[in-house]
């Protein structure tokens, strides 16, 4: 039973660091990628709804996608 409630709550804080690093990290390295590919122009804002290009899902993806790409370079790269 306090097995089951350790795993419980240990799934939870894991769950909690992943989402952070999904839309903290992955948002800000997104957010730069499109400043920097669309001249300043995308995205606009975080959190605007009216902003139908670039969801904040779709930012942070972008950084992920970035993040990975880099690990797999430096990774197989370096062989």
């Amino acid at each position: 039973m306090i097995s089951g409630f350790i795993e419980a709550i240990l799934r939870i804080v894991f769950e909690v660091i992943v989402e952070l690093m999904f839309h903290v990290v992955c948002y800000a390295t997104g957010w730069v990628i499109l400043k920097v590919a669309t001249l300043g122009r995308n995205p606009s804002g975080r959190y605007r709804k009216h902003d139908k290009q670039w969801s904040d899902e779709g930012v942070s993806l972008l950084g992920l996608m970035f993040w990975i790409g880099a690990i797999f370079l430096t990774v197989w790269g370096a062989a």
